[in-house]
């Protein structure tokens, strides 16, 4: 069943029945000349299984000019095709003109951004400096690729930056949010998404032939393309070679190395200073200044992450009766910190899970063993705590920090790099998804029946069904 709406066409009778014939005969060897179905046809062309049915038997008498034009379209006849096809229908002199592309007003599709952004005031000026300059330039389209951390803010940004750059592209602004389209490439369903939003009503079947309409498209037109949850350079690369005037702005969880003209920005964690200013804004400058220890406890656990500190910021404004040291105590201990760290449709678990699910399997082993170690650790410890070479576990800890679970500490020590999980990655690793290769660790208080079917599955299993549980929305 295609998602458009299917067109019907009513059997009439008392027409010449040669002409009929004549017009089915055609369609139909037009139809196997290109090796497709009548249910691909009826996919391509809008109109139902029923009517194509009808029109290559013989029982509709007399086709509709439009049912003529989407047939046409649809086995992407050429002019004198499409002629033959027409007046073999009974339409005037077999003259068709293809479908010509309808622009709306400009699409204007930004989801709301967060009303609080510190610490990023100069991010958004290099976003703008690079998208916004020499546009009016010939091939001057622009790509720039915002990464980070899991609750680093990344879509937060982009929003801001493109809310920021809308009057630079009167052609409109349209957002696509890929989460949940893992190894899916952007000439697939995304590329038709793209297409109606820029006006497009019908594309091609083939996702080369769609890449090419939206080229098209695009190549006089100055529009701001937001792509939110990226993972691979395939699901953007179909984009740059019809960029021109346009731009395209993506969030993703890691780095894009292999797109060329592109330019990456890493959002790191705010200062102390601007995680005071943030949770202040939140929470409200009279409470914070009121309990400044309970203040820097609670900046200290949320690492300097806009996420983790929007949420308790919103956790204390939401509770004005009580003190901030309440929720300090319980982010201090970290057996509590992620339960807190969540409000509404909001966790900061259900941020690293998104990226968690997304890791190849043998990643989110090694990640999982990895998450036992507190502090840094060389490739040498990472080694022994996944039973494997230290070649292979240097390679393992690099595609980590590829993906932003892991991070390189900074200084080195006497030449040999160091790493560390982040809190938020370890403390889910360790504590949500609470066993080790399926089995619950030495120690571990009995569960009930409930709670220890739970702990016994494989790890990558508990961590989707864990992040089923919390809100998909994260920064």
């Amino acid at each position: 069943m295609t998602s458009s709406v299917l067109l019907e066409e009513r059997p009439e009778q008392g027409t010449d029945r040669i002409g009929l014939r004549a017009f089915s005969r055609l369609l139909c060897d037009l139809r196997r000349t290109i090796g497709i179905s009548q249910e691909e046809l009826s996919g391509r062309s809008g109109l139902s299984v029923r009517t194509i049915r009808n029109l290559e038997t013989g029982r509709t008498e007399r086709p509709r000019k439009r049912t003529c034009e989407l047939l046409a379209s649809a086995l992407e006849l050429s002019g004198g095709e499409a002629g033959r096809l027409m007046a073999a229908a009974g339409w005037a002199d077999g003259v068709w003109k293809p479908p010509t592309l309808t622009y709306p007003q400009r699409p204007s599709e930004l989801p709301a951004a967060t009303s609080i952004l510190v610490g990023r005031g100069h991010v958004l000026a290099e976003v703008r400096r690079r998208l916004a300059n020499d546009l009016a330039a010939p091939n001057s389209g622009r790509l720039l690729m915002v990464t980070g951390p899991p609750g680093s803010g990344k879509t937060a940004v982009v929003l801001h930056a493109a809310y920021q750059l809308r009057e630079r592209f009167p052609d409109g602004q349209v957002f696509v949010d890929l989460d949940g389209s893992h190894d899916v490439p952007l000439v697939g369903d995304v590329t038709a998404r793209l297409l109606r939003a820029l006006g497009v009503d019908r594309w091609p079947r083939s996702a080369e032939e769609r890449a090419a309409m939206l080229r098209a498209v695009l190549a006089d037109r100055r529009v701001l393309l937001v792509v939110d949850n990226v993972d691979s350079e395939a699901q953007i690369r179909p984009l740059l070679p019809c960029l021109s005037g346009s731009a395209v702005l993506v969030a993703s969880r890691c780095k894009l190395w292999a797109l060329p003209g592109g330019h990456t920005i890493e959002l790191g964690a705010l200062s102390l200073q601007e995680s005071v200013l943030l949770l202040a804004r939140l929470a409200g400058r009279e409470r914070t200044q009121a309990e400044p220890a309970a203040v820097h406890s609670i900046v200290r656990s949320c690492e300097g992450l806009p996420l983790a500190l929007h949420i308790a910021g919103w956790w204390i404004a939401a509770r004005p009766h009580r003190k901030l040291g309440d929720l300090a105590d319980r982010l201090a201990d970290e057996n509590l910190r992620m339960r807190y760290l969540r409000i509404g449709d909001l966790s900061v678990a259900s941020s690293v899970e998104a990226g968690f699910r997304r890791l190849p399997e043998t990643a989110r082993h090694a990640l999982h063993r990895l998450g036992s170690l507190r502090g840094a650790f060389d490739v040498q410890e990472a080694a022994h705590v996944l039973e494997m070479t230290t070649v292979a576990a240097a390679d393992v800890v690099d595609d980590l920090v590829h993906w932003q679970m892991v991070r390189m500490t900074s200084p080195t020590v006497g030449g040999i790099h160091r790493y560390r999980l982040h809190d938020s990655v370890r403390l889910y690793v360790s504590q949500l998804l609470g066993c080790e290769d399926g089995r619950p660790r030495d120690g571990e208080r009995p569960h009930g029946p409930q709670e220890n079917s739970r702990v016994q599955k494989p790890a990558v299993q508990q961590c989707a069904a864990f992040g089923e549980t919390l809100g998909r929305r994260h920064f």
